[in-house]
C-alpha cells in the first residue's frame, strides 16, 4: 500500500520539479521563453510575466518591496503596443493609464489623484505631441497647454472654476509670441497685447466693462516706454478721488 502511494506522489513531485526549473529559461540562442519571475531582497515578487523569442507576451504585472501591485502591463498580440495602469501604493486606487509603443509613451495618457481625474497628455514616440489638460476636483478644465514636438505651440488657455475662460497667449516653441488676451470669466478681453519672442511688444491695452480703453502701455522689446505717463495718469487719479472724498453720499448715508 505504501509502494502504491509513493508510486502515485512521485508523478506530482516531478511536475513540480518541472514547472520550478520552467522559470527565468532561454533557449540556445540566448532568448527568454516561458514564464519568469523576479524577487527583491526581501523576497517579495518584483514582478512576473511571460516571454516568447525574448519579447514579453500578455500580461506583466510589477509589484512594490511591499508586495502590492505596482503596475500592469498588457502587451497587445501581434503589435508593439502595450496597455497600461500604474497603481498607488496600496495596489489598488490607479494614478495612471497609457499605452506604450514599444519602450516609449504613445496617445493619451490619464493621471488621478485620490481617483479623480487630474491630467491628460497626448504622446507620440514618447514624446508630448497634441493638447494637455488640467482638471480641477470638479472635473472642470482648468488649463489647456498645446504641445508640438515636446514643445508649447499654439494657443495656451487658463479657465476659472466655473468653466469660464479666464486668459489665453499664443506660444511658439515654449516662447509667448503672438496675442496675449486677458478675459477673467468676462465675454470680451479686459486686456490685451502683443508677445514677440517672448517680449511684449506694441501697445497693450486695458479695457472697462463696455469696451473702452482706460489705459494703454507702450512696450518695445519688452521695455515699458510710458511708464512716467502712467505713474502721472494714475496719481492725478488719486488727487481726484482725495479732493471728491466726502462730496458723495456713500451707500450707509442713503438708507436707514
Amino acid at each position: 500500500m505504501m509502494k502504491k502511494k509513493i508510486l502515485i506522489l512521485a508523478p506530482i513531485f516531478l511536475w513540480a520539479n518541472f514547472m520550478i526549473s520552467a522559470q527565468n529559461v532561454t533557449d540556445k540562442s540566448g532568448k527568454k521563453q516561458g514564464n519568469w519571475s523576479k524577487t527583491y531582497p526581501n523576497g517579495k515578487l518584483m514582478y512576473e510575466g511571460a516571454f516568447k523569442d525574448d519579447q514579453p507576451v500578455g500580461i506583466f504585472k510589477h509589484y512594490y518591496e511591499s508586495g502590492k501591485l505596482k503596475i500592469q502591463q498588457n502587451y497587445l498580440p501581434e503589435s508593439d503596443i502595450s496597455e497600461v495602469e500604474v497603481y498607488e501604493n496600496d495596489g489598488k486606487t490607479i494614478s495612471a493609464t497609457g499605452a506604450y509603443k514599444g519602450k516609449k509613451k504613445d496617445g493619451e495618457w490619464k493621471y488621478y489623484s485620490e481617483e479623480k481625474l487630474i491630467q491628460s497628455e497626448t504622446f507620440k514616440n514618447g514624446i508630448k505631441d497634441g493638447l494637455t489638460k488640467i482638471y480641477a476636483k470638479t472635473g472642470v478644465v482648468m488649463e489647456e497647454i498645446p504641445y508640438v514636438g515636446d514643445k508649447i505651440t499654439g494657443i495656451r488657455r487658463l479657465f476659472l472654476e466655473d468653466g469660464k475662460l479666464y486668459s489665453e497667449v499664443s506660444y511658439k516653441n515654449d516662447v509667448e509670441d503672438g496675442y496675449y488676451k486677458l478675459f477673467e470669466g468676462y465675454n470680451r478681453p479686459v486686456a490685451e497685447g502683443l508677445y514677440v519672442a517672448g517680449k511684449k511688444e506694441g501697445d497693450w491695452n486695458v479695457y472697462d466693462e463696455r469696451g473702452n480703453i482706460v489705459e494703454t502701455q507702450r512696450y518695445k522689446n519688452g521695455v515699458l516706454l510710458n511708464a512716467k505717463e502712467l505713474k502721472k495718469k494714475q496719481e492725478s487719479s488719486y488727487d481726484r478721488n482725495i479732493q471728491n472724498e466726502g462730496k458723495y453720499r456713500e451707500p450707509y448715508e442713503m438708507f436707514d
